[in-house]
């Protein structure tokens, strides 16, 4: 049996399987060279009855940054792909503060900073989907190109 956290929820039980997962580095470096005080941790799991869970923790060692525990259940690959990277898709920086308000250049900073941890989270995101075949975008077969000058095909395309 398999208990998530989930803040300000009950935790979701299950019976299932780890499937994928990628925990942040903890004492990484960004490219500033300072120690990365923000951690995503992103798994999926297979529920023996059938879909999938996926859980995303977020822990910060910042003292006004409360560790935040997240997970829902998928009923399909799909699903899956939708709840990581769709128009309604988890959005990391729901439990980031960031920069008090008020300082000099908030909004700059406050962007930089939404910027870097949505690129850093998308990454973990791909690795956890290239661990799960079933998630992955599959081209079936490939039709020739059209002859030189066909419509709605640029003519560089097309030579």
């Amino acid at each position: 049996m398999i208990i998530l956290n989930r803040t300000g929820q009950a935790p979701l039980t299950f019976e299932g399987r780890l499937l994928a997962e990628h925990i942040g580095d903890p004492g990484g470096l960004s490219k500033r060279r300072h120690k990365d005080h923000r951690r995503f941790e992103v798994a999926v799991y297979q529920r023996t009855s059938g879909g999938y869970v996926l859980a995303v923790r977020y822990r910060s060692s910042y003292a006004a940054e409360a560790p935040h525990d997240w997970a829902m259940t998928c009923t399909t690959p799909a699903d899956l792909v939708a709840a990581l990277v769709g128009d309604v898709a988890y959005d990391p920086m729901g439990c980031v503060l960031g920069y008090p308000k008020g300082m000099p250049h908030y909004d700059q900073k406050q962007a930089r900073l939404a910027e870097e941890v949505r690129r850093k989270f998308s990454a973990q995101v791909a690795e956890v989907l290239r661990q799960i075949p079933e998630t992955h975008e599959r081209v079936s077969c490939i039709s020739p190109l059209p002859s030189a000058g066909a419509a709605g095909l640029p003519r560089s395309m097309s030579s």
